[in-house]
């Protein structure tokens, strides 16, 4: 029989070597992965638990697509600075990234935090003149500017951001017009487009050279949260969302009056509506629904629209290449290749220990963005681990 000395040392030591391990892995998760290249496995993966986001799975008419199961790992992630973040844009091998004044976000709202897209662990802070909800945010390659608007202030504040030396100039402020919380803007290079998130809402255009702004306040889907531009041979259409409101609304961008309008309730429409043109007067608009497994898809030149399965609910939408990206509510990164939406590619994150809080919460993928000097794919996490996370396009991107 061992003596109790001897027991009580080799327990000792298999503690010991459980402690190490257990220290290495977090060491190893507090650093950052490495710059691993994301795979894709052939066999499926369990899905992730949803607690931070409520959905209806209530699921009308969809198309329901063949699905496949991978995963891709996380190379590499920013410095947890970043909450609620909702207002993005890339431009110049620059990740452009504003934040929402939500619940208990601890961080300025009066900031844009500028990462470089081949090295995101430094990031930078753009001071701006006062604070506010950054909701949107647009590049525009014409005058390479980046645009945001910054709301919540009972005004309409639009700031122009130099990519390259962050001078940061106003393009209009007024206290004529109230943008509300979350409202949406969209440029053609020549003017920057809007709806208030207001009940009624309007939509506005500002000249970019001289700030003059024109207004039309009569017939608009109300609480505007999402917009697109279609810029046509003969004419410029104008798309927006209309948020809790499940409005969706084509108006016309000389007279900002609307053209058309529909419900597509259910739907609670998210902020990235993508816009792709297939037509000399017509394209599609893809809508992301937060609250319910579908997406929409809109024909914008008859307003026709069909559902398409989201099985983890939409945050943010994008479309890159030919292909159509999902930042899924339940942690994982969704590709229809060729927009085509009978085939559904989901790849879920191999680091997902690393990306949930103590809360043990699932991350939401709140906004995904592609950088083509980098060439990866990143995405933001509003829930979990709140940052900036890098994948590689290998989950699915064509170009």
């Amino acid at each position: 029989m061992k003596k109790p000395s001897t027991i009580i040392a080799a327990l000792f030591a298999l503690l010991s070597l459980v402690f190490f391990a257990y220290c290495w892995r977090e060491t190893r998760i507090a650093a950052g992965p490495a710059w691993i290249e994301p795979f894709v496995s052939p066999h499926r993966t369990a899905p992730l638990a949803i607690l931070s986001h409520h959905i209806d799975r209530t699921v009308l008419s969809a198309i329901q697509p063949r699905t496949a199961f991978g995963t891709a790992r996380v190379s590499a992630r920013s410095p947890n600075i970043l909450a609620y973040a909702h207002g993005t844009a890339v431009a110049d091998g620059r990740i452009f990234i504003g934040m929402l004044g939500f619940g208990s976000n601890p961080f300025p709202t009066n900031e844009v935090v500028v990462f470089d897209a081949a090295d995101i662990f430094r990031p930078i802070l753009v001071g701006l003149p006062v604070a506010g909800d950054i909701g949107t945010m647009v590049y525009d390659p014409l005058n390479d500017k980046v645009y945001l608007d910054l709301s919540s202030n009972g005004s309409l504040d639009i700031y122009s951001l130099d990519p390259h030396t962050y001078a940061v100039s106003t393009v209009i402020s007024t206290s004529s017009v109230d943008a509300g919380r979350r409202p949406a803007i969209v440029t053609d290079g020549a003017y920057i487009y809007g709806i208030t998130n207001t009940y009624p809402s309007s939509v506005f255009r500002v000249r970019i050279s001289d700030g003059r702004l024109a207004l039309n306040s009569v017939g608009h889907i109300p609480y505007g949260h999402s917009a697109a531009i279609g810029v046509y041979a003969s004419s410029t259409e104008l798309y927006f969302g209309g948020g809790t409101s499940n409005g969706f609304e084509k108006a016309d961008a000389i007279t900002l009056a609307p053209i058309s309008s529909m419900k597509v309730e259910p739907c609670d429409i998210s902020n990235d509506m993508p816009f792709v043109k297939t037509a000399t007067s017509s394209g599609y608009v893809y809508i992301g629904c937060e609250s319910v497994p579908y997406g929409i898809r809109v024909k914008t030149g008859d307003m026709s629209f069909e559902r398409f399965s989201l099985p983890g609910a939409s945050l943010g939408l994008f479309v890159y290449g030919a292909d159509l990206y999902n930042a899924a509510e339940d942690g994982t990164i969704d590709v229809f290749p060729g927009q085509d939406l009978r085939d559904l590619r989901r790849y879920q994150l191999l680091d997902n220990a690393a990306l949930l809080d103590i809360k043990n919460q699932t991350p939401e993928l709140n906004e995904i963005l592609y950088s083509p000097e980098a060439d990866k794919l990143y995405f933001t996490a509003w829930w979990g681990v709140r940052g900036l996370y890098q994948v590689a396009t290998s989950t699915g991107g064509s170009g």
